[in-house]
């Protein structure tokens, strides 16, 4: 690695994303600014639950989803992934309601949203209100499994 005006060594990815990564680094060393990425996908899941266990088996369940698509490449949010620590730090509530503000603002920027098929999808009313926002928005909307 270099000084902070020189070439820095690229991080580990695949052929793709170094091409990627190479046109930004010259861009960088040209002075330009750095281009937006395409866009991100909203990850949504299935998460309220009376057994706390269940929302843990939950979260945990969707960083692995996440997870797999980072590797992939993707760009992703995830709700249930990004504020669970926090919903267990300042003792938040961890119903829709009190989520959609923050889920929704987060949402209709995003380029698409992914439902993980996993237990309690039908039960649930944060994914229910996520995939009719998207509808309305024009966002698509697609499926993954949550074992992949």
């Amino acid at each position: 690695m270099c000084s902070p005006e020189g070439p820095t060594d690229p991080p580990a990815m695949s052929d793709g994303q170094y091409i990627q990564w190479l046109e930004a680094e010259n861009a960088r060393l040209r002075g330009e600014p750095p281009t937006p990425p395409e866009g991100y996908t909203y990850l949504a899941s299935p998460y309220s639950h009376a057994d706390p266990a269940v929302e843990r088996d939950r979260f945990e369940a969707v960083c692995r989803v996440a997870a797999r698509m980072m590797a992939a490449g993707e760009i992703v949010f995830s709700p249930i992934a990004h504020t669970h620590p926090i919903a267990m730090a300042g003792t938040l509530p961890r119903d829709w309601e009190f989520w959609k503000r923050q889920d929704t603002a987060l949402l209709v920027p995003a380029r698409k949203l992914v439902v993980v098929k996993m237990d309690g999808l039908e039960k649930s009313t944060g994914v229910e209100q996520e995939k009719q926002i998207a509808t309305r928005l024009g966002i698509p909307i697609e499926y993954v499994d949550a074992e992949g």
